[in-house]
């Protein structure tokens, strides 16, 4: 597991280099980008357990960090019966616990980007001033309210124009259902093309 989570940071850190080298940027100064924020779970319908929040970075399309959290753990669910067993001593004092997050599913997303924007500088010298969400999700603002640079940066929004494309098509595509049985007062029906 640690082997796959090197690797991970590893990409991360390069992905963040090549952020700041397609910026203009140095590593030795913190540079500005604009960064993708989405949430996923594990379960549809903000009832999961478990998400995973990613950032994107906008120059090069690729991972920056990302961050599971989960308000459930494996271990601690099969040993809460067993701790009269001998060996739950031993397993408690070697456990990592996975539960590190407390809330509803729907909180996550705000949660997991206010740790990602608080530690970018630290971790890649990189300033997440402008946040492209999905329009659909509150974390944008406690981002702001969390306030990760201070006071002196203000963090600003961008719509994703793929979310936008997404959330009008659906809206055609329910409007043409709803049209389509429409007569006009001519007598001939909305004409509704498929497709």
């Amino acid at each position: 597991m640690k082997a796959y989570q090197d690797a991970c940071i590893q990409i991360c850190k390069e992905a963040a280099l090549e952020t700041i080298n397609k910026l203009g940027g140095s590593s030795d100064a913190v540079t500005d980008c604009q960064v993708f924020v989405d949430g996923t779970w594990q379960k549809h319908g903000h009832s999961s357990l478990t998400g995973v929040v990613t950032v994107i970075s906008k120059a090069n399309w690729k991972c920056l960090d990302h961050i599971v959290l989960s308000e459930a753990c494996k271990g601690c669910q099969t040993w809460s019966n067993r701790t009269n067993h001998p060996e739950y001593n031993s397993w408690l004092e070697n456990h990592d616990c996975s539960i590190n997050h407390t809330g509803s599913s729907g909180s996550m997303e705000g949660k997991g980007a206010i740790e990602m924007f608080s530690s970018s500088v630290q971790k890649y010298n990189l300033c997440y001033k402008w946040y492209i969400g999905d329009g659909n999700s509150s974390s944008f603002s406690e981002v702001v309210n969390a306030k990760p640079y201070g006071d002196t940066v203000v963090i600003e929004k961008r719509e994703c124009i793929g979310h936008v494309q997404k959330r009008m098509g659906t809206r055609c595509r329910n409007l043409r259902q709803t049209l389509k049985s429409t007569v006009l007062s001519d007598g001939k029906k909305l004409l509704v093309e498929e497709g």
